[in-house]
């Protein structure tokens, strides 16, 4: 069987294992909701978190170190009106756009009456802008996950925010992002600055920032 054959096969299995372990973690997320959520305490969320986590968050994505694990493709396990707050940093542009609308739908669902969204997502201006005017990024700043491109093209700038080796599946400017947050469902929405309490500072300068509020219904 010559390589080309190997790497399909490869390549199919990797996804099969990886479906599995989501809907793994949607059993076992259920399962700890169950157990261990109580929606009548305050309930301060963070989507995707990864590895890091906020003194006071509980935690919610494909991580089995999270404390809920869940497939935020299918949305979140949480009951209705079960969050007073819901925290997304640089998370949403790794969605398609369709699943993008039933998480921001999920969202709110599971916000309490007048509780708040906060959201941070990467600022493709800057690279656009750099494109456009010929500038020179620096690498260790606009581009610190390295796949392979050799930035010897402007255009790889473009490649990396936009694609992200396959991580990217959707860009935001400041418009687009408060009006997926309206057609949701949210109000109150604006554009924020910077916020140190809850935004990490490494990406300070690399991102948009929103936050908006569920209607008191």
């Amino acid at each position: 069987m010559n390589n080309k054959y190997k790497n399909r096969i490869k390549s199919t299995i990797d996804i099969l294992q990886y479906e599995i372990k989501c809907y793994l973690s949607m059993f076992i997320g259920r399962i700890k909701i169950i157990a261990y959520f109580d929606s009548q305490k305050q309930n301060k969320l963070e989507i995707g978190a990864g590895k890091t986590r906020k003194t006071g968050f509980i935690t919610c994505d494909l991580s089995p170190r999270s404390h809920f694990p869940f497939d935020l493709r299918a949305g979140l396990p949480f009951p209705d009106r079960s969050i007073d707050f819901l925290y997304a940093e640089h998370v949403f542009e790794h969605f398609a756009y369709k699943e993008l609308v039933t998480l921001l739908s999920d969202c709110y669902r599971v916000l309490k009456p007048n509780g708040v969204i906060s959201i941070s997502v990467p600022d493709p201006n800057l690279y656009i802008d750099a494109y456009k005017n010929n500038i020179e990024l620096n690498l260790d700043t606009y581009a610190k996950h390295k796949f392979g491109l050799t930035f010897k093209s402007k255009i790889d700038y473009l490649n990396h925010i936009f694609y992200l080796d396959g991580q990217h599946r959707y860009m935001f400017d400041a418009a687009s992002l408060q009006n997926l947050l309206l057609d949701s469902g949210f109000t109150s929405v604006r554009i924020r600055n910077f916020d140190s309490n809850i935004d990490q500072e490494i990406r300070k300068d690399l991102s948009i920032y929103a936050d908006a509020r569920k209607v008191n219904d």
